[in-house]
C-alpha cells in the first residue's frame, strides 16, 4: 500500500506540473512575440492563426484595385510619357548596412504584395536603416513629392501609364515636375506616416488609359527578380 500511495502521489505531481507547463509556455511564447511584433493582444493571436489583419489607413486611402474608393491621398494619372521603359529592379542598392542585420549585399524584402497577414497590402516593404538612399526604378516625371498622410513622405514617379510609389521617406531629393532617370537617388528611407519601423514601401500602379484616373495596383515582383533581394521576415 505504501508503494501504491507513492506512485499515486507522483502521478498527481506529474499531471499538475504538466498542466502548468501547458498553460505557462504558450502564454510565454505569445508574450515574447507580442513584445517584438508591431501589435499585440487579439491582433497577435490573429496573426498566429494567419487571419488577415485590418487594412491600415495607407492602404485604404488609395486602393485603385476597386475594393475601396481612392481617398485624399490619391495621386491621379498625370498622363506623362517620355523616354524610358517600365520599372526594373528594386529601389535600393547594395551593399547596405542595417542597424540590426549588419552589411548585406542586397536589399532585404520583408512584407510582400498581398501578404496573407493583411487584407490588402499594395506593395513590397524593404526594411532598411533610416537615411539609406532610395533609387528610382524607372525614368519619368515626379508627379508627387511631399507629405501624404499615412504614406508619410512620399515620391511618385510616372511614365507611359505606370506610377512607382516610394513611401515613408525621411527626406526627399526631388520636387513635383522634375524629370528623373532610372537609378537617380530620389529620397532617403525613413519611418514617416503609418509605419512601424524604417522601411521603403514600394508600390506600382498601372493605368489602362487616359480615362483611368486612379489605376490599379500590381505586384512589384513582376518587375524584378529573386536575385535582386534577400528574403526577410514580414513585420
Amino acid at each position: 500500500m505504501k508503494w501504491l500511495k507513492v506512485i499515486l502521489l507522483l502521478g498527481v505531481m506529474f499531471l499538475t506540473c504538466g498542466f502548468s507547463l501547458m498553460v505557462v509556455i504558450p502564454n510565454l511564447v505569445v508574450t515574447v512575440i507580442a513584445e517584438q511584433a508591431p501589435f499585440g493582444g487579439d491582433q497577435i493571436r490573429a496573426w498566429q492563426l494567419g487571419t488577415p489583419q485590418p487594412v491600415d489607413d495607407s492602404e485604404m486611402s488609395d486602393n485603385g484595385s476597386g475594393s475601396t474608393a481612392a481617398g485624399a491621398s490619391a495621386v491621379p494619372h498625370d498622363g506623362y510619357s517620355g523616354p524610358g521603359g517600365p520599372p526594373s529592379g528594386v529601389p535600393l542598392r547594395g551593399p547596405i548596412k542595417h542597424d540590426w542585420a549588419g552589411w548585406k549585399d542586397k536589399p532585404l524584402l520583408g512584407c510582400e504584395f498581398q501578404d496573407p497577414n493583411y487584407t490588402n497590402h499594395t506593395g513590397d516593404d524593404f526594411p532598411v536603416t533610416e537615411g539609406t538612399p532610395v533609387y528610382a526604378t524607372m525614368s519619368g516625371k515626379v508627379v508627387f513629392a511631399g507629405d501624404n498622410g499615412p504614406w508619410g513622405s512620399l515620391v511618385v514617379i510616372e511614365n507611359n501609364g505606370v506610377q512607382i510609389w516610394l513611401a515613408h521617406n525621411s527626406s526627399l531629393n526631388v520636387s513635383v515636375g522634375d524629370i528623373v532617370s532610372a537609378g537617380d537617388v530620389v529620397s532617403n528611407s525613413g519611418d514617416t506616416g503609418n509605419s512601424t519601423g524604417a522601411h521603403v514601401h514600394y508600390g506600382i500602379k498601372v493605368f489602362s488609359g487616359p480615362d483611368d484616373k486612379y489605376g490599379t495596383w500590381v505586384n512589384p515582383a513582376n518587375y524584378f527578380s529573386p536575385d535582386d533581394y534577400i528574403d526577410w521576415p514580414c513585420g
